[in-house]
């Protein structure tokens, strides 16, 4: 299980290579390349479970879309939802904007002042993957969004701030959405995982992907799963198939749908439930000749919370599969990158 890239090794000073200046001419240079054991294979694109949270209204559909989101919890850990409140006009907007920013040159990017600082947030590029030991072919900006005392302007570039508050306020109701569903998908009352994990800390991460000359031999990000309570992805390059899910021991690759958000269920659901719903493991793969670019919403308890399987879900033929431990103790444990 893992956590966020912002608590990651990254090369975010004057010695850090760009990923899109990282080579030697056609070859990446030998930080990025993965062991053997661990390259991405080709693998079918897939549809993940799409559901249409606009059914929920109906009394006459509600029960099956519970159904269907306590399924794809149970063997996906992730799935796909379309009329979720968020706006595809400012999701459009902000990939304008990312697009021009990541387009700059890393001298332009450092000049701003934008380089992450002390408080996480900012621009930084080169996660380090503790398993193998390679560097992440990925530039990105981080964002504290939520609570809003967290966010750090100095960080912000000023042509995204605007569309960032807008999506990431967003992106936090649906967030309280999808949890009350998931609750009652479990069989508890709506409010259980919200009064279990307590007020949402957010964290909004812009990943960008770029063409890669050796897509077969590095990874934009490394398998993992996210430490979070639930991560909601916009894919927001339509024409690049680069996230990948993990079922039943086989990669599975997600096609990119313009009107839905991806969300995936994180390592403390999956303690909350007692083991019944999965912290799907995840990766994202390269494309020789396409940038790929997303905009993700972590959403984590505070660092005080205790967090232990819910009672309700825990008896003598259940008995608890995990221990109680505080979010802060469990991060400190599981330190990944994400997407």
């Amino acid at each position: 299980m893992s956590i966020e890239g912002e608590t990651c090794t990254e090369n975010n000073g004057s010695t850090a290579h760009c990923a899109c200046s990282a080579t030697h001419g056609t070859e990446l240079l030998s930080n990025f390349v993965l062991p053997p054991q661990m390259r991405p294979l080709t693998v079918r694109p897939i549809h993940i479970p799409l559901v249409d949270l606009a059914l929920l209204e109906n009394a006459d559909t509600r029960p099956q879309v519970l159904d269907q989101i306590h399924k794809a919890c149970c063997e996906w850990g992730f799935f796909q939802v379309v009329h979720h409140g968020v706006s595809l006009d400012v999701l459009s907007d902000l990939r304008t904007s990312l697009n021009e920013f990541f387009s700059l040159p890393l001298s332009a990017k450092s000049e701003k002042g934008l380089l992450i600082g002390d408080s996480g947030q900012g621009y930084g590029t080169g996660f380090v993957d503790p398993k193998s030991g390679a560097t992440e072919w990925k530039d990105y900006l981080l964002f504290h969004t939520y609570p809003t005392s967290n966010r750090d302007y100095s960080k912000w570039p000023s042509t995204l701030r605007n569309d960032i508050e807008l999506v990431s306020g967003e992106l936090l109701a649906l967030s309280q959405k999808l949890l009350a569903i998931i609750s009652e998908s479990l069989g508890l009352p709506s409010s259980s995982i919200e009064n279990a994990m307590g007020m949402l800390h957010q964290k909004i991460l812009a990943a960008h992907y770029p063409p890669c000359p050796q897509p077969e031999v590095a990874m934009g990000s490394c398998e993992h799963t996210d430490i979070g309570i639930i991560t909601c992805v916009w894919q927001a390059s339509e024409d690049v198939v680069s996230l990948q899910v993990l079922k039943d021991e086989q990669w599975h690759s997600v096609e990119p749908n313009p009107s839905a958000i991806v969300v995936n269920i994180g390592d403390q659901i999956q303690i909350f439930s007692n083991g019944k719903y999965r912290s799907g493991p995840h990766r994202v793969v390269l494309n020789a000749s396409k940038p790929r670019l997303s905009v993700v919403a972590f959403h984590n308890p505070s660092a005080s919370t205790l967090v232990s399987p819910s009672k309700s879900l825990v008896d003598e033929q259940h008995p608890p599969k995990y221990n109680p431990t505080l979010f802060k103790d469990y991060a400190n444990i599981h330190r990944i990158s994400a997407v």
